[in-house]
C-alpha cells in the first residue's frame, strides 16, 4: 500500500531590532532567537520576515512569506506608523518578486533530469 501522507511544512524566519524610521535603521545586536525573543527595549522594534513552504496534496508546494513586526509601546508605534506606511507597498512588490524568483529557480531545478 502506497503512503498517501503529505510531509509536514518547512519554515525559516529571519529578525531584525531597531529603530527602522531613522536613516540607518538604528540596528541593535542580536546573537541569536533567544536574544531576539528576550529583547525588550523601549523605543526599539522587533521583525520578524518568515518564509513557510507547505507541500499541497497535488505535490506541489505552495511558499508564502509573512512579516510581523512587535512596537513594545506606544511611542515606538507611533514612531513606526509612517515608516510601515511608506515601506509596506514596496515591502509588498519585493516578497512577491522574490516569490516569483524563488518559483522559477524550483521549477528550473525540477525539469533538469538526474544524472
Amino acid at each position: 500500500m502506497k503512503d498517501e501522507t503529505v510531509p509536514s511544512h518547512a519554515w525559516i524566519a529571519h529578525s531584525l531590532v531597531g529603530r527602522f524610521w531613522r536613516l540607518d535603521f538604528g540596528l541593535e545586536p542580536v546573537i541569536d532567537g533567544q536574544a531576539f525573543l528576550a529583547f525588550d527595549e523601549p523605543g526599539v522594534a522587533k521583525l520578524v520576515m518568515a518564509f513557510d513552504a507547505q507541500p499541497l496534496p497535488s505535490g506541489d508546494t505552495m511558499l508564502a512569506t509573512t512579516t510581523r513586526i512587535c512596537c513594545p509601546d506606544k511611542a515606538t508605534r507611533l514612531r513606526m506608523l509612517p515608516y510601515w506606511t511608506a515601506i509596506r507597498p514596496v515591502s509588498g512588490l519585493i516578497r512577491r518578486r522574490t516569490l516569483r524568483l524563488v518559483k522559477r529557480a524550483a521549477e528550473a531545478t525540477a525539469s533538469v533530469p538526474a544524472s
